[in-house]
């Protein structure tokens, strides 16, 4: 039976192609849902709750978990080099231009 609710649908066609169900679904759509999508669903004036349905804070949350495995990589397999060397290699590795 499909689903009359576009997003829902396309979650479901989503979770299909990658052969993987998700167990907070809520989170799956904010992660996926753009800042300037949030503010039109929710309407002028609900900037509270705009927020809480787009993906800018799972980015800073993805960027810091990111930050950390790429630390914690780099401080194991270069032992040798100074702290400063680390992050260097470290602001490369996650920069938006390199990621992008």
């Amino acid at each position: 039976m499909k689903n009359s609710n576009p997003v829902v649908a396309d979650l479901d066609i989503l979770e299909e192609r990658l052969g993987y169900s998700f167990q907070e679904r809520s989170l799956l759509e904010r992660a996926l849902t753009h800042r300037s999508w949030a503010h039109e669903r929710t309407g002028s004036g609900e900037e509270a709750q705009a927020r809480r349905l787009h993906n800018e804070a799972l980015e800073f949350v993805g960027d810091s978990v990111l930050g950390l495995a790429v630390a914690d990589y780099l401080f194991e397999t270069h032992n040798d080099l100074t702290e400063g060397d680390l992050s260097r290699m470290k602001h490369g590795l996650v920069s938006t231009r390199t990621l992008a």
